[in-house]
């Protein structure tokens, strides 16, 4: 079901009503000389032309109408300290189903003559040693496409940050595209929810005296686990897409994956979960919630890779490391139509 050659690409369908198409409308995107700038624009010889958005900048469409089936996905959060993991951002699909994401919406239909406002989500950033309490994780922002004409656009929603727990006295993870893990500290916390279809929540968590455990940043594909052992919850892969657009990061299957949550920690570094990958799953290879038995190492390998809109991983390190949370990864933004 994950393997790399899943996606095949149909001609894409008719719609997303106010965005410049819907029922009825006679707009179709094809080989007809359509043109558009924007973003890295690449022709990998797949018949289809695509236009990646690694930063905010619009999408002009200069000879159309163009149906373009498109993938939105905000900036992840990033981890707590001593706490819950990082939310992956939200994903939104607009094209035909794949095997493991129903579409948000048919492929858009981008009008002719029009600039549409293309909006790339960072990610949370890390949290520094000398951070005042309550050193929780930080959401990300959205991925927003929006028409000129409003009030009409497609937003995906900043993956929420994990809790601190510290010195936190609220354990629960924050709410986003995917949801934060929660902390815990002499209490149960509740994990972050999810957006319905863009995400899902984070691990709740649970301890008392010194034995707490946060819980996993939600992802895109799954929840993540409560802590302990707190693993993030795996993203989504659109293999297809990554391979063109040289996009997309190593999962259980493969590349191309995307959006998946930072994990949860403990009294330490944690051990590596076992959805890590570089950016699709949690925020780093040692992003793993634990009891303090994993390998240690700087700080930076919590952190979410850029575009991935991934979740950092939470870290109890008591170094002078300038940071000591997992940042989230930026969004990224794609939009695929025929030559």
């Amino acid at each position: 079901m994950l393997e790399n050659s899943w996606f095949k690409k149909e001609k894409p369908l008719l719609g997303l009503t106010g965005m410049g198409g819907g029922v009825g409308s006679n707009l179709v995107g094809g080989p007809s000389g359509t043109e558009a700038t924007g973003g890295t624009k690449t022709t990998p010889g797949d018949g289809y032309i695509y236009h990646t958005f690694k930063s905010s900048s619009p999408f002009i469409v200069t000879k159309g109408p163009i149906t373009g089936e498109t993938l939105i996905i905000a900036g992840g959060g990033g981890g707590g300290y001593y706490g819950g993991g990082g939310g992956a951002g939200g994903v939104l699909w607009y094209g035909s189903p794949t095997p493991t994401k129903t579409a948000n919406g048919a492929a858009i239909v981008y009008s002719n003559g029009t600039t549409y406002s293309i909006t790339v989500g960072g990610g949370g950033p890390s949290v520094g040693p000398y951070a005042a309490s309550p050193k929780r994780g930080v959401s990300g922002t959205g991925s927003v496409i929006t028409h000129p004409g409003g009030p009409y656009s497609a937003t995906a929603g900043g993956g929420g940050g994990g809790n601190d727990g510290a010195n936190s006295t609220d354990h629960s993870g924050w709410p986003g595209g995917s949801g934060g893990g929660a902390s815990a500290q002499n209490s149960t916390g509740s994990a972050g929810s999810g957006s319905p279809g863009q995400g899902n929540a984070g691990g709740g968590a649970s301890g008392s005296g010194s034995n707490h455990e946060g819980g996993g940043g939600g992802g895109a594909g799954g929840a993540g686990s409560a802590g302990p052992p707190g693993d993030g919850g795996i993203g989504l892969q659109f293999s297809t897409f990554a391979t063109a657009t040289t996009t997309g990061f190593p999962g259980p299957s493969g590349t191309g994956w995307f959006a998946g949550g930072g994990g949860g920690s403990g009294s330490g570094y944690g051990e590596p979960s076992p959805n890590v990958t570089d950016g699709g799953g949690p925020g780093g290879p040692y992003a793993g919630a634990g009891n303090g038995n994993g390998p240690s190492g700087p700080p930076s390998q919590l952190n979410a890779k850029d575009n991935s809109g991934s979740g950092g991983g939470s870290s109890t390190s008591q170094s002078t490391w300038a940071n000591v949370t997992g940042a989230g990864g930026s969004g990224i933004v794609i939009i695929t139509y025929p030559e």
